[in-house]
């Protein structure tokens, strides 16, 4: 795995979202500590792990600024560094992960090497650093792109929120299940969906989605559930009243049965979990999604138990025109 290449593929998608950010400055951080980290190994000459996790900060402080530029909204231009990270960790800005990953390096490699100016590190110390300000960076650039994303599908709604609420009120006498279901369906077959490239944007562009046109609907993002197995992260859980639902929501390049019967199986885990009504599977292909002769999008439901179901919604690529299938039950 090119945990660098990854970095990159993700500040460029950034870049994109928001160019004038200045996040493709903090990956040519990232490769000159690798680059100290190499020669420092290959000449034997420790100092330079000196530099690797001086990087590492540089790293570590510019992938701030842009967090509080998108995330907090807030201009960090005359802000130190240390007035952004207090920000930014006392008002919960960061998601648990990250926050998690910004606690471990801010008290392992941020504090120690800018307080002690004769600090000294080992190899072992300086391929830590990287490691752990990469895994940072990456996991907090999926944040940030997520919030793009969102904002981004937000101002595409906002010329036809009142169109699309009508259609909504239409149903609202639904169960939760079946008005979800139709507001995704809505969403996924919807031809002037930009592409996304990730399953984070995806998610962000349905969160938008359903707050705008369901805005009575609670939303929780990656709640932790537990089962007798450990910990499960859905992508979505919708709550009204006392009925819950989780949404999965899922990209593909190649669709095959065995696939999707995988993916049905982590969301009936997800309904057991959360003691949910039911779920909903979302497939949606990728830009790159292998072209087939489908000319209609599949909606299937199936019954788990008595009174709970897992409804999939998986729409063929976008090449074919794609219309409404209809309804089938499975046994």
């Amino acid at each position: 795995m090119d945990t660098l290449a990854i970095i990159r593929d993700k500040a460029e998608r950034l870049a994109q979202l928001l160019p004038k950010s200045g996040i493709l400055s903090v990956v040519r951080h990232i490769e000159m500590a690798e680059r100290h980290f190499d020669v420092a190994r290959r000449d034997a000459e420790s100092d330079l792990f000196v530099d690797v996790i001086y990087r590492a900060n540089h790293t570590f402080e510019g992938i701030l600024r842009e967090a509080y530029a998108i995330l907090a909204g807030q201009d960090s231009s005359g802000k130190s560094a240390y007035e952004i990270e207090q920000y930014l960790s006392k008002n919960a800005v960061f998601q648990d992960r990250v926050m998690d990953l910004f606690t471990n390096y801010r008290s392992k490699w941020r504090n120690p090497s800018t307080h002690d100016h004769v600090a000294t590190f080992s190899e072992s110390e300086a391929f830590l650093a990287i490691l752990s300000v990469t895994l940072f960076s990456g996991i907090l650039m999926d944040q940030m792109i997520a919030c793009l994303a969102f904002e981004q599908q937000q101002r595409r709604l906002a010329i036809k929120t009142d169109e699309l609420r009508k259609v909504v009120i239409q149903h609202s006498g639904e169960p939760i299940l079946d008005r979800v279901t139709f507001l995704l369906q809505t969403f996924a077959a919807d031809p002037s969906l930009p592409a996304m490239d990730t399953e984070i944007e995806f998610v962000a562009a349905v969160r938008a989605f359903l707050s705008t046109v369901e805005p009575n609907i609670e939303l929780v993002e990656e709640p932790i559930l537990r089962d007798s197995m450990g910990t499960l992260r859905p992508d979505l859980l919708l709550r009204q009243g006392k009925e819950v639902l989780v949404v999965e929501l899922k990209r593909y390049r190649r669709w095959t049965i065995d696939n999707q019967r995988t993916a049905f199986d982590q969301v009936r885990r997800y309904v057991d979990a959360a003691q949910a009504i039911g779920g909903i599977l979302v497939l949606l292909p990728s830009k790159d999604a292998v072209q087939t002769d489908e000319r209609y999008y599949q909606v299937l439901s199936e019954i788990i138990d008595d009174d709970k179901m897992i409804v999939t919604v998986r729409i063929p690529p976008r090449s074919k025109t794609v219309q409404p299938g209809s309804q089938e039950g499975l046994r």
